[in-house]
């Protein structure tokens, strides 16, 4: 019985040590993108990003949420625009922060989330015309 049970220990250990092995040699950085083909041009898109209140009217985290869980700061729009949130919820607390943007072609961001969950992440939106239409590409990187 002391047998069954050593090797069971052996092969737990094992198993154990080559996860800790996968887990060592992945990368400590992450990217996620996603695309879309909205129905308007660069111009009139990159208004409805670079403006943070403007973003606000469709950004599903801020959604259905008071105005008043939502500070703005700095100017209106492009680099240095932010607002902070606190909500309760899965959009947790944080700040969103223009860092800087090129009319019609991108938006970078900073985003540092407190809770659900502490990071600091970048954001970059990049726009790109597609005839009467433009293709968005949302990208975020981070630790």
């Amino acid at each position: 019985m002391a047998d069954v049970f050593m090797i069971v220990v052996a092969l737990i250990s094992i198993a154990l040590l080559g996860v800790l092995i996968v887990a060592a040699l992945k990368p400590d950085t992450f990217q996620v993108e996603r695309s879309m083909t909205i129905s308007a041009p660069p111009d009139r898109v990159f208004m409805l990003i670079n403006d943070l209140k403007a973003m606000n009217g469709w950004n599903p985290f801020a959604e259905g949420h008071p105005p008043s869980s939502i500070v703005y700061s700095g100017p209106q729009s492009g680099a240095g625009a932010a607002y902070d949130w606190d909500i309760a919820g899965r959009a947790g607390k944080g700040r969103v922060e223009i860092t800087g943007c090129s009319p019609a072609t991108s938006v970078d961001m900073n985003l540092v989330m407190i809770r659900p969950m502490a990071a600091q992440n970048k954001i970059r939106f990049s726009l790109r015309p597609a005839g009467q239409s433009t293709i968005v590409t949302w990208a975020m990187t981070g630790p």
